[in-house]
């Protein structure tokens, strides 16, 4: 065996190193070393328990020094968390757990120095996502490699062992168990190990919930049930549903007696003014309104995001002289319409464009009352007729945005808890106002208490887009049903699933996936009763 500084070259040929975790979050998932089963060879991880003396002692001093620290007023955050992580190891060592000087190590081999590096880097890109910091000891990989930390070096052991007591260390085993049993969980089915799955959305301190799926994979029926069983365990709380293809509103009195359905009918006047409702909501403006009428009726090309930038500057100079009072066109409450007709004299090429909003039928979307937000209410939008139109499924997208903003001011005007729903989100990928407002939705849900559940298959393209990236990176709560094979790159990488458990996802049977809740990861079947079976499943067999 040939030493160099950063690796070893071994009898018969090829090449080894050998990696040290150093630096380590405040909370790591459990089991969490199953990441890293397929990028390396060897996972090593070795403690040795202190002395309960000198551990009280020792933990006793970090706790004093890290207390005044934080007392100034001008200390850091950092030193402030530090400052609270020590009172709880104080507490949990007090208690019954032990003090542990433990080590992580990682081994991986290559035919050659270019793919060694390779491995490393995929390995450091992983740790990194856990917010874990490696390093490659120099001068240390043979006895690394031969001997581990415990006959290792001067110097390797101070510079890369760390403290933890016996609860924390239980994230580094291997065997995982797989229960989900959240105390006001509602029952979906059980988990990989047999066991009830009893899950709560208000169980993280992120509420959203991403459902993906291929079609057939159980992801409306998975959603029907959350929605049956949420407003059957709290009778206060509220749902509002976007429901693209009419799926849910079919079914809503049995989801729930307290779940309004409203389809809409093709030429049904809608109330959905977007200048209107920029008067009415805090966090929705003139610019918001303009984007949208931008999207749906400027013609694309070279100049589209200059006339953009043109439209939203007359939409605020038109709010501003309405709401003021010395507009013309828009006396009065503003208007798509009087917005139209404030244009001619001031930007008559914009005027033009947005001719098409004032007659039918996209005049239906704009003129007429709001839709009754009162209780709990499923909007079917199949009914929105979009054929006759060259602007196509933008009209749907559209509807979309602005029930959304109208279910924002309505869901989001208190604390208590409710849930937004939105069916089939990848309909409104080629849409960015639409999307970027659904991200924009997804960050507000958890400020106010709100679950927001985003359903949808192709995840590829999803991700592709930034704000549906946004959404998939940032729900505590996703459950994976049945994927197409192209879709497993993308998933072990956004949820950092094994080989092993993605490939499950191939073929799967309907209903049966995998749930990240959290730290935990798990896989479920979902299970309906069968009367819920009998009114909710629209295709396919579930597995019994």
């Amino acid at each position: 065996m040939k030493e160099h500084p950063d690796h070893l070259e071994v009898e018969g040929g090829g090449v080894v190193q050998v990696a040290a975790a150093y630096a380590y979050p405040g909370v790591l998932p459990d089991g969490f070393l199953h990441r890293f089963y397929d990028l390396v060879d060897e996972v090593c991880f070795s403690w040795r328990a202190l002395d309960p003396s000198q551990a009280a002692s020792a933990v006793e001093r970090m706790r004093a020094r890290l207390r005044e620290l934080a007392a100034d007023p001008r200390a850091p955050l950092t030193t402030v968390q530090k400052a609270q992580k020590a009172e709880e190891l104080a507490y949990r060592v007090g208690i019954s757990a032990r003090l542990l000087r433990f080590h992580l190590t990682f081994t991986y081999s290559a035919e050659d120095r270019a793919e060694l590096t390779q491995r490393w880097r995929r390995l450091r890109a992983a740790a990194k996502s856990l917010l874990i910091s490696l390093d490659i000891p120099r001068f240390a990989q043979r006895q690394l490699y031969e001997y581990g930390y415990e006959r290792g070096p001067l110097g390797v052991e101070a510079a890369s062992s760390r403290l933890t007591d016996t609860l924390s260390a239980q994230a580094f085993f291997p065997l995982i168990d797989e229960r989900v049993a959240d105390p006001e969980g509602i029952y979906l089915g059980v988990t990989g190990d047999g066991s009830p799955l009893l899950w709560d959305p208000w169980s993280q301190s992120n509420y959203n919930v991403v459902i993906l799926g291929e079609t057939g994979s159980g992801k409306s029926m998975t959603t029907k049930l959350i929605l049956r069983r949420l407003l059957a365990r709290e009778p206060t709380l509220r749902v509002i549903g976007l429901d693209p293809e009419d799926e849910y509103v079919r079914v809503a009195q049995y989801i729930s007696p307290r779940l309004r359905a409203v389809r809409f009918s093709t030429n049904q006047k809608l109330g959905l003014d977007p200048l209107r409702l920029a008067t009415t909501s805090p966090h929705y403006t003139a610019a918001d309104a303009a984007v949208f009428l931008a999207e749906l009726y400027l013609p694309r090309g070279d100049r589209w995001e200059a006339d953009a930038a043109r439209l939203r500057v007359q939409a605020a100079n038109y709010l501003a002289q309405t709401q003021g009072g010395a507009g013309g066109g828009g006396r009065g409450e503003p208007s798509v319409a009087g917005f139209v007709e404030w244009l001619r004299p001031r930007a008559g090429d914009l005027a033009e464009y947005l001719a098409g909003a004032t007659a039918e039928p996209d005049s239906h979307i704009f003129e007429g009352d709001p839709p009754d937000l009162r209780g709990s209410v499923m909007f079917g939008l199949q009914g929105v007729d979009y054929a006759q139109v060259g602007a196509g499924p933008k009209r749907k997208s559209l509807v979309l945005s602005l029930l959304t903003l109208y279910a924002q001011r309505e869901l989001f005007g208190n604390y208590d808890r409710g849930v937004f729903f939105v069916d089939e989100a990848w309909l409104f990928l080629d849409f960015p106002a639409t999307m970027s407002l659904l991200a924009t939705t997804a960050r507000r849900a958890r400020k106010h208490n709100k679950c927001f559940i985003f359903n949808s298959q192709r995840p590829y393209d999803l991700a592709a887009n930034q704000a549906g990236r946004t959404i998939l990176e940032q729900s505590a709560h996703t459950i994976l049903l049945r994927q197409r094979e192209a879709a497993i790159p993308l998933l072990k990488e956004l949820y950092a699933l094994r080989d092993e458990e993605a490939q499950t996802l191939i073929g799967s049977p309907e209903g049966s996936g995998i749930m990240r809740s959290g730290a935990r990861l798990t896989h479920i079947t979902i299970l309906p009763e069968k009367d819920e079976l009998q009114h909710f499943s629209t295709r396919g067999e579930w597995a019994r």
